[in-house]
């Protein structure tokens, strides 16, 4: 889990990272269509219309400006992520950079548990009754009636 989180912050800075340089370097689209026209070229003609004309009015700002806002955004993120990253890596080194699973619980099987082991209840003998010699105790006769 860690591995795949460290991969997704990987991939989150890199898209970041092409965002901010598309915005510092590449031109703000000006949403400016037809007649032909472009964001560098504006061709206008002249319609028939009647005596009073509709005026037309236009809010423009240099593009330093647009550039100098990327630039103020792009620094306050790289600050930000900094900080997020310092943060994100205490969060995550919590209790040790990697954590080892949990033990198995006794008689737990394996994958999706379809291996279950067989757990042979304790018989408690008096140590005296042991073999001396053996290195296993005995094992009770399952069927009594068969001695």
């Amino acid at each position: 889990m860690q591995v795949g989180l460290a991969g997704l912050t990987l991939v989150a800075l890199l898209v970041l990272m092409a965002a901010v340089a598309n915005g510092l370097l590449g031109s703000p689209d000006m949403q400016i269509m037809g007649n032909f026209s472009s964001a560098y070229q504006l061709n206008w003609y002249q319609d028939r219309a009647g005596a009073s004309l509709p005026q037309p009015s236009l809010i423009s700002v240099p593009l330093w400006l647009y550039r100098g806002l990327m630039l103020a955004w792009a620094l306050w993120l790289a600050i930000s992520v900094l900080g997020w990253l310092r943060w994100g890596w205490q969060a995550m080194n919590v209790g040790g950079v990697w954590m080892s699973r949990p033990p198995k619980a006794p008689g737990a099987g394996g994958l999706f548990n379809r291996k279950k082991a067989v757990v042979q209840p304790a018989v408690n003998k008096p140590a005296g009754e042991a073999e001396a010699g053996s290195d296993h105790a005995e094992q009770p006769n399952p069927r009594p009636d068969s001695e």
